[in-house]
C-alpha cells in the first residue's frame, strides 16, 4: 500500500514464485480495480517465465501494444485493468523466489529512480514475508510443542534455582488435588506416597548437587485420593553465563504401565505354573556358545537323565528321527536367520528305542542391535497320543469327505426346500427396507421387499411389494409393532411381541418377531387368536384350580431350574400359614419339617436344587401349633432338546386323611379283636363241651369198667386181667389230663403265669428239660381273652417241640412290653428252614391267630 501510494499507481502486487507457480500474497489495489489474488501457472506464460529467470526488472509502458507479453498474460492484464507494468523479480541463491509488480490502469513510462525504488521495496517485502513466515512457523512449532507436552504430561511446573516452588501450576493442582498454599515451596513432598518420600527427596537433592536432569518413578497422590505411579522429569534452565536460573519439570502418568509390569510379572509366574501343569519341556539355546539347556521334563521327554553340563544342538539332533532331522534343523536355522517363530512337529527316538511325537515352538528372546538372533527359547510338548488320534481321524477323512459331498447336495436340496417352506409356511413372513429421514436419519417408514404367500393370504394383499408399511397397516403403528421394528433395526437386537390388531372387520391376536437384516428387517407374523382364547380359558381354569386347592387343602408350585425361582400358588401359602407373595426358597421344607422326617426333606431340597428329578415324598411339618402331613409329588419338565427346565409339583395335606385312616384302622382292629374273641370263645366252648364229655361220659364209663374188673373173683385176676386194669387206669388218667387241658381251670383261678408254668412242668421229662422265663408280675392284668390266646399259642408251640424237634432242652419266654406281649419258644433240636418248608395246617393256624390279634410272627 505504501509502494502504491509512492508510485501513485493503481495497483502494487507481491507474489511468491515456487514450483512453476506464481501465487499472489499481497495486492494493494484501488477501490474500483478488480482483485488479482490467486495462483497463476507460469507454464502458460513462457515469455514471462523467461523474463523472471533472467532476474532483471522489466517495464511495460502499454500492455496492449507490447510484444514482450504472452497472450495469456496480456488477457489477464486486460481483465485486471493493468495497462502499464513494472515487474521486479527477487533472486535468492540463483533462483527467482518473488515478484514485485507495480501497475497502472493507463499507459505509463517508468523512470530509473522508480525502478531502483521498486527493487528496494521488492527486497524489503521479501524479507518481511520471510520473517512473517518464520514467525508463523515458530508459533506453530511452539503450539505443537505445547500440545505435545500437555498431551504427554499430566502436570507441568517450574522451581527457582534452589528447587523451591515459587509459581503456581494449575495442572499440578488439578492432578494432585493440592491447593496452591499446599503446593508452594516444598509442599509437593506431602503429595508423595510415604514410602517414596525419602527416595524422591534423595533424587532431587542429588540432581541439584550434580546439576543434572531428574528422571524418577514414584507414587503420587491423585485428586481422587488414591496413589498413582508417575514419572517425574526435570531439567535445569541456565542463563547466558551457564548458571541455573530455574528448573522446569513435568509429571507423566505411568500408572497403567506399572500395572502392566505387575501384570506381566504375575503372568510370568502363571506361565511357569502353567508350564509345570501342562507338563511342557522348555529349552534355551545360546547361539554364541551353542549351549542348549533343558528343564527336567524336557530330559524326561527324550528319555534322558538330567546332567550338570549344558548340551549342544548336536545332542538334540542325535535324538531326532532320521526322516525328520533335516526338516527340523532347516526350520530352526530359518527361524534364526529371519528372526521368526520356530514351529515344528517331529519324531524323536529315545535311548530306550521308543518312538515319540513332539511339538516344539520357540522364538528369539535376545538379538543384537543389527537384528541378529543371539538366544532362542521355547517349549516342547509330547503329542504322541494326539498323533495317534490324528491317524485315527485320518482314517475317517475319506468317509467325512463323502459325507461333505452328500451334505453339499443336501444343502442344495435344503435351499430349494427353504424356498418352498418360505412359500408354504403357516407363518407370515416379510422382508422390509427401512426408510430414513434425510435430515435426521430417523426411520420414518418401511417398504416391502418380499412377502411370502401366507402373509399375502393373512392380509388379503398379494400386491404389498414396494408399498409403504405404515400406509397399508396403520393399525400396526397404534399397537406398537412399528416401534419394535424400528428398535430391531437401530439396536440389532431381536424384538418379539404379542399384540391385538383390530380392523373394521375383526380383531386378531398376532405374535410377531423382528430381526435386523442389513438396512432393514425380517418380520414374521403368526395368528395366535386361538391360543389367546385358550389362554383365557386356561386363566378361568386356574381360578377354578385355586378354588379347588382351597377345598382339597392342596397347593401347587413351579421351580425354575435356570433362575432358582420357586413360585407358590395361594394354596401353598395357606398350607404354611404364610402371607401370599412371601418370597420362598426350597430350604423352607427344612425349616418346617419335624426332626424324624428331616432326611426326606433333604431329599426334596436336593431334587430341587442339585439333582433335578421326578419327586414323590411324604413329610410331616410343624406349622404353628399343629403337625401336618404333606404328600409331595413333582414332575421334571424338559425342553425340546431334552434339557431339564423346571419342576411342577403339588403338596397335598394328608393330615385329615391320615386321621381318618387311623380311625379306620382302630375300627378294623376292634373288629378283628371281636372276631378273634368270638372264634376263641367258640373254640373254648367246644373244648369245655368235649372236656365235659370226656370227664362225665368216657371218663365215668372207664371208671365204671374198672370197678367191675375190681369186683371179679381173685381166681380170675390173671395176668390179662391185671393188664386190662392197668390200661384202664392209664386211660382214666389221660382222659382226666385231656379234660383239664381242654378246660384250663388254673388260668381263671391262678392267672397266666401259673398256667404257663404248669405247661412247662407237665411237659418236663428227663429226655426234654423245660425252662420258663416269665416277666408278667409288674405289668397290668391282661384281658382274659388275650391270656387264653397266649396260653393256647404256648401250649401248641410246646407240643410241636415235643413231637417234632427231637430236642433235649427247650425254653418258654413270655415278656410284657408297653402295648405288646412277646412269646418266644426256643429249643436245641433239629429245627427247620422256613424258606424250604411249606406252611402246614399248624403254621397257617398260628399265623392266622397272631394276625387276628394284630401281632406278627
Amino acid at each position: 500500500r505504501v509502494g502504491r501510494s509512492f508510485f501513485r499507481a493503481d495497483r502494487c502486487i507481491y507474489a511468491e514464485i515456487a514450483d512453476g507457480q506464481c501465487r499472489i500474497l499481497r495486492d494493494a489495489v484501488g477501490a474500483d480495480q478488480p482483485p488479482s489474488a490467486g495462483m497463476y501457472d507460469l507454464a502458460d506464460m513462457p515469455l514471462f517465465a523467461a523474463m523472471l529467470e533472467a532476474g532483471e526488472p522489466f517495464m511495460v509502458e502499454n500492455t496492449s501494444t507490447t510484444q514482450w507479453l504472452d497472450e495469456n498474460l496480456r488477457q489477464a492484464c486486460a481483465q485486471l485493468q493493468m495497462a502499464a507494468l513494472l515487474d521486479v523479480p527477487v533472486i535468492k541463491n540463483g533462483e527467482t523466489v518473488g515478484l514485485l509488480c507495480v501497475a497502472q490502469s493507463i499507459p505509463r513510462s517508468w523512470t530509473a529512480l522508480e525502478v531502483e525504488l521498486a527493487q528496494e521495496i521488492a527486497e524489503r517485502t521479501w524479507a518481511a514475508v520471510e520473517r512473517a513466515k518464520t514467525e508463523q512457523a515458530l508459533r506453530e512449532s511452539e503450539e505443537r510443542f505445547r500440545n505435545l507436552v500437555e498431551s504427554y504430561a499430566q502436570a507441568v511446573w517450574e522451581t527457582d534455582a534452589a528447587g523451591l516452588i515459587v509459581q503456581d501450576s494449575p495442572s499440578w493442582r488439578a492432578y494432585t488435588g493440592q491447593t496452591e498454599a499446599e503446593w508452594l515451596s516444598e509442599g509437593w513432598v506431602s503429595g508423595i506416597h510415604p514410602e517414596d518420600q525419602a527416595y524422591a527427596a534423595r533424587q532431587w537433592q542429588e540432581a541439584q548437587a550434580a546439576e543434572r536432569n531428574v528422571n524418577a518413578e514414584l507414587r503420587l497422590r491423585c485428586a481422587d485420593g488414591g496413589y498413582c505411579w508417575t514419572n517425574v522429569r526435570a531439567t535445569p534452565i541456565r542463563d547466558a553465563q551457564g548458571s541455573i536460573r530455574k528448573w522446569a519439570g513435568m509429571n507423566i502418568d505411568i500408572h497403567d504401565r506399572k500395572k502392566a509390569e505387575q501384570a506381566q510379572r504375575r503372568s510370568e509366574e502363571r506361565l511357569r505354573v502353567a508350564i509345570d501343569a501342562a507338563d511342557l519341556g522348555t529349552w534355551d539355546w545360546n547361539l554364541a556358545t551353542n549351549e542348549l539347556r533343558w528343564n527336567a521334563r524336557h530330559y524326561a521327554q527324550l528319555g534322558l537323565e538330567p546332567g550338570p553340563e549344558p548340551l549342544t544342538l548336536d545332542d538334540f539332533a542325535r535324538r531326532l528321527h532320521p526322516a525328520d532331522r533335516a526338516m527340523v534343523l532347516h526350520r530352526l536355522q530359518a527361524a534364526v536367520q529371519d528372526n521368526q517363530l520356530f514351529e515344528a512337529e517331529y519324531r524323536i527316538v529315545t535311548p530306550q528305542e521308543e518312538l515319540r511325537w513332539m511339538s516344539s515352538h520357540g522364538q528369539a528372546v535376545d538379538t543384537t542391535p543389527d537384528g541378529r538372533v543371539q538366544r532362542m527359547s521355547g517349549v516342547m510338548l509330547d503329542v504322541t497320543e494326539r498323533k495317534h488320534t490324528e491317524q485315527h481321524l485320518q482314517a475317517l477323512a475319506s468317509s467325512l469327505e463323502r459325507q461333505v459331498q452328500q451334505r453339499t447336495l443336501a444343502l442344495r436340496d435344503s435351499r430349494d426346500l427353504l424356498q418352498s417352506v418360505y412359500d408354504t409356511t403357516l407363518v407370515g413372513m416379510a422382508v422390509l427396507h427401512a426408510m430414513r429421514n434425510e435430515d435426521t436419519g430417523a426411520i420414518e417408514d418401511f417398504t416391502f421387499v418380499s412377502v411370502n404367500k401366507e402373509l399375502a393370504r393373512m392380509s388379503g394383499r398379494p400386491d404389498l411389494v414396494g408399498r409403504s408399511y405404515t400406509l397399508e397397516f396403520p393399525g400396526m403403528v397404534v399397537n406398537g409393532m412399528f416401534a419394535l421394528m424400528v428398535k430391531a433395526v437401530e439396536t440389532g437386537e431381536t424384538q418379539q411381541s404379542e399384540s391385538l390388531y383390530s380392523t373394521n372387520n375383526a380383531s386378531r391376536w398376532l405374535a410377531s418377531m423382528h430381526v435386523k437384516l442389513d438396512g432393514g428387517v425380517v418380520s414374521t407374523v403368526l395368528d395366535i387368536t386361538e391360543r389367546k382364547l385358550a389362554e383365557q380359558e386356561l386363566l378361568k381354569s386356574l381360578r377354578i384350580l385355586e378354588q379347588s386347592e382351597q377345598v382339597a387343602e392342596l397347593g401347587s408350585w413351579v421351580y425354575e431350574l435356570a433362575t432358582g425361582e420357586l413360585r407358590w400358588s395361594a394354596g401353598m401359602y395357606r398350607l404354611f400359614h404364610l402371607p401370599p407373595g412371601t418370597p420362598v426358597l426350597p430350604l423352607i421344607y427344612l425349616d418346617y419339617v419335624v426332626a424324624a422326617d428331616r432326611p426326606a426333606a433333604e431329599r426334596v431340597v436336593r431334587a430341587l436344587t442339585s439333582a433335578p428329578a421326578d419327586l414323590e415324598e411324604t413329610l410331616r411339618l410343624r406349622v404353628g401349633n399343629e403337625e401336618r402331613t404333606l404328600r409331595l409329588k413333582a414332575v421334571l419338565v424338559r425342553d425340546e432338546d431334552g434339557q431339564p427346565v423346571r419342576l411342577l409339583g403339588v403338596d397335598l395335606d394328608m393330615s385329615q386323611v391320615q386321621r381318618l385312616e387311623a380311625d379306620n384302622l382302630r375300627l378294623r382292629l376292634r373288629q378283628q379283636r371281636a372276631l378273634f374273641e368270638a372264634v376263641q370263645e367258640a373254640q373254648e366252648e367246644e373244648r369245655r363241651r368235649m372236656s365235659e364229655s370226656l370227664h362225665n361220659g368216657i371218663g365215668q364209663l372207664l371208671y365204671a369198667t374198672k370197678l367191675q374188673l375190681d369186683c371179679l373173683p381173685a381166681t380170675l385176676a390173671l395176668a390179662p386181667g391185671r393188664e386190662a386194669a392197668r390200661l384202664l387206669s392209664e386211660a382214666i388218667q389221660q382222659t382226666r389230663a385231656l379234660s383239664h387241658e381242654l378246660t384250663p381251670a388254673i388260668l381263671e383261678e391262678f392267672g397266666l403265669k401259673a398256667t404257663l408254668q404248669s405247661v412247662c412242668r407237665s411237659l418236663n421229662t428227663p429226655a426234654l428239660r423245660w425252662r420258663c422265663h416269665l416277666e408278667l408280675d409288674d405289668e397290668p392284668l391282661l384281658p382274659l381273652s388275650l391270656q387264653l390266646a397266649v396260653y393256647r399259642l404256648a401250649q401248641e408251640l410246646a407240643q410241636n417241640v415235643l413231637k417234632h424237634s427231637h430236642a433235649t432242652e427247650a425254653t418258654l419266654e413270655v415278656e410284657m412290653l408297653p402295648a405288646w406281649v412277646v412269646l418266644r419258644i426256643e429249643d436245641n433240636g433239629q429245627g427247620f428252614d422256613p424258606s424250604r418248608t411249606s406252611d402246614g395246617l399248624g403254621l397257617r393256624t398260628l399265623h392266622s391267630r397272631v394276625a387276628l390279634l394284630g401281632g406278627s410272627v
